[in-house]
């Protein structure tokens, strides 16, 4: 009996076949991708405060206020479910700041006006819950988060000084925990990179009211406007 010859498939056949299988894998991927990372840019701002104290035999008001300043974050997570993800941050920002006190009592006049330079870094984990599914264009969410923030600030230049003020130091630090909760959105160009937008808002105890005599009451909330993009693999 003679053997029976199977033709042998054609090259472009084989190359079709791998081609349809490479395109299947890497759609399957990208409908799974568990994990996502990505960098977001824009702009912050510090909340600002005051206080003022009267009495009969004296008057002092203290104040600080701040200006927007450039900020930046880098974030990893991952997909749990269609709705709820997780994701680490690291971000920071740079803010100036301008710090001033006026007082009299039965000695005189004390006043000062600083202008100073701050900058704030933290580290934090997030739980997110998106609104739509992973399948969608436009991928709403909401996140709460915890971790640690740093402020350093630095005295870049007296304005002016009256009597004998009791000034901030050249310059102070201070490292505490935080509670950041956020809004945005992803919006998906392709299958695997989306635009990110986020409003977030960082509150902390204030170690710039710290520094005023007296201390401004309120704690210190950093608002982030960023912008940036996300992957997913």
């Amino acid at each position: 009996m003679r053997p029976v010859n199977f033709p042998a498939p054609s090259t472009n056949k084989t190359a079709l076949c791998l081609a349809i299988l490479l395109a299947a894998a890497t759609a399957a991927r990208g409908a799974d991708a568990n994990y996502f990372a990505g960098a977001l840019g824009g702009f912050a701002v510090l909340s600002a405060d005051h206080r003022a104290v009267v009495t009969p035999a004296s008057s002092v008001t203290t104040a600080y206020g701040t200006s927007n300043g450039p900020a930046m974050m880098i974030y990893f997570g991952r997909h749990f479910t269609d709705q709820w993800s997780g994701q680490i941050t690291y971000g920071w920002n740079r803010n100036d700041l301008e710090l001033s006190s006026v007082g009299f009592d039965a000695t005189g006049q004390r006043s000062y006006e600083e202008m100073r330079s701050s900058s704030q870094q933290s580290v934090i984990a997030d739980l997110m819950l998106y609104f739509r599914g992973r399948r969608s264009f436009a991928r709403p969410y909401l996140s709460v988060g915890t971790g640690w923030t740093r402020l350093t600030s630095t005295v870049t230049r007296v304005a002016a000084t009256s009597g004998s003020p009791q000034l901030p130091p050249q310059k102070f630090s201070s490292s505490a925990p935080a509670l950041r909760v956020a809004v945005g959105i992803d919006l998906f160009a392709k299958k695997n990179w989306a635009f990110r937008y986020s409003f977030a808002e960082t509150i902390r105890s204030n170690p710039i009211s710290a520094q005023l005599s007296p201390p401004a009451p309120r704690n210190l909330a950093n608002f982030q406007n960023l912008f940036g993009l996300t992957w997913q693999f």
